[in-house]
């Protein structure tokens, strides 16, 4: 069986020391930029968590746990 991410960075190098010392010390810093988490804070007072999926002069589409959400900019 193989279990497919949705969200988030897969898989590391488990069996190479330095590598997963790096990610119990610094879990943050092997995350890459497409896979960081952001919060928005919205003017009506939702705020919104998830990854940015895209984003060009007029809207922004972030992936949430439940949904995508597309927003104005």
């Amino acid at each position: 069986m193989t279990l497919m991410h949705t969200i988030g960075p897969a898989g590391s190098q488990r069996s190479n020391l330095d590598d997963l010392l790096g990610h119990v010390v610094d879990p943050s810093a092997v995350v890459g930029n497409d896979s960081r988490l952001s919060i928005l804070a919205l003017a009506d007072g939702r705020v919104l968590t998830g990854l940015v999926v895209s984003r060009d002069e007029h809207s922004l589409v972030l992936k949430t746990a439940t949904e995508r959400v597309t927003l104005p900019v």
